[in-house]
């Protein structure tokens, strides 16, 4: 479980530094998160 946590923690943490150093691809990280909250609200 710790593996599981430290592995979504440093996801979080790319993708947190991506966002902010490549413009652009937060309306494409936007756009993922709400497609899969939408399959996961079905």
């Amino acid at each position: 479980m710790k593996t599981l946590f430290k592995i979504t923690l440093a996801l979080m943490v790319v993708t947190a530094l991506i966002v902010w150093f490549v413009p652009g691809v937060d309306v494409w990280v936007e756009t993922l998160f709400q497609q899969y909250l939408g399959r996961a609200a079905r």
